[in-house]
C-alpha cells in the first residue's frame, strides 16, 4: 500500500473579516496569511488556492502582510457561494506538497489503497497534547466524495478532554450528518487502544480536506484537557 506525506500546519488557514457575496472578487482575512506577494504574472500564483466551505478559490493578486486578496470563484468544478463572517478559509495543498516530504512534519501519514483513494489512516506514534483547553492537531485529508466511518484509537485517562474533530471548519454531525460530534476521552483509570467511532459522515465534494481535533471542552470530572491519540482512519462506507 502506497503512502503519501500528510502535512501538519505547514499550510495557511484562517477565518474571514467580512462576508462575501457569490460574485466578490476580493476577500478580507481576519489575520493576514504568510504568504509572499504574487500576481497573475507571477508562477506562484498558478498553486495558490484557498477553500471556504465546498468552494474552491484562486488567488489572483495579493501583497505580502495584506488581509485582502483578489481571487477567481467557483474553481475546479466548485460552484461560487456567499460566505460569512467568520467562515473557515483553508489553503489545500497541491499535488506537488501531496507527494513531497516536508519539515517539521510529525509522526503522521496518510495510507491510501491504489486509486481508490477510498480509506485514509492518519498515524501517530501518540500524539500528545500539553493539557491546556483548545490544543488542537491539524492535518489534511484527501477525500473522495462518499459516506466515511472515522475511527479513532486514543487513550482514555482522568485527565482526557472531549475531542472535538472538524473537516473544514465542519462539525461531523450537526454540518456532515455523521453520528457524534465528539469524543470523550475521560475514564477514572488509564485505558490504552481506546477505539471509538463516528460513523455516516457525508463528504459532499472530492478534495484535500482540513481535518482538526481540538480538545475544546472536558467532561466535569476530567482535571484537564489531555489529548493522546495513537491514530485516527476514514474508512469509505458506499
Amino acid at each position: 500500500m502506497p503512502t503519501q506525506t500528510l502535512l501538519q500546519d505547514n499550510l495557511e488557514d484562517g477565518t474571514l473579516n467580512g462576508a462575501i457575496t457569490d460574485i466578490a472578487t476580493t476577500v478580507t482575512f481576519a489575520a493576514a496569511p504568510g504568504w509572499a506577494s504574487l500576481n497573475a504574472g507571477n508562477a506562484e500564483a498558478q498553486e495558490r488556492r484557498i477553500r471556504i466551505g465546498e468552494e474552491l478559490l484562486y488567488i489572483t493578486a495579493y501583497t505580502a502582510a495584506a488581509v485582502t486578496a483578489t481571487v477567481t470563484r467557483g474553481e475546479e468544478g466548485t460552484t461560487a457561494a456567499a460566505h460569512s463572517d467568520g467562515d473557515t478559509w483553508e489553503e489545500p495543498p497541491t499535488a506537488d506538497d501531496m507527494g513531497e516530504t516536508h519539515p517539521g512534519v510529525s509522526w503522521s501519514s496518510v495510507q491510501y489503497d491504489g486509486s481508490d483513494w477510498d480509506t485514509y489512516d492518519l498515524v501517530a506514534f501518540t500524539l500528545d497534547s500539553d493539557g491546556a483547553q483548545n490544543n488542537t492537531a491539524k492535518y489534511r485529508v484527501p477525500l473522495q466524495k462518499g459516506t466515511y466511518d472515522m475511527a479513532l484509537v486514543h487513550e482514555l485517562g482522568a485527565d482526557a478532554g472531549i475531542y472535538t474533530p472538524t473537516l473544514a471548519g465542519l462539525s461531523l454531525a450537526a454540518d456532515l450528518s455523521g453520528s457524534a460530534d465528539t469524543i470523550d476521552g475521560y475514564h477514572v483509570s488509564s485505558t490504552v487502544l481506546q477505539r471509538d467511532t463516528i460513523t455516516g459522515i457525508v463528504i459532499p465534494a472530492a478534495g484535500e480536506w482540513m481535518f482538526k481535533l481540538k480538545m475544546e471542552t472536558k467532561n466535569a470530572s476530567s482535571s484537564a484537557y489531555y489529548g493522546r491519540f495513537h491514530s485516527c482512519d476514514f474508512g469509505r462506507t458506499d
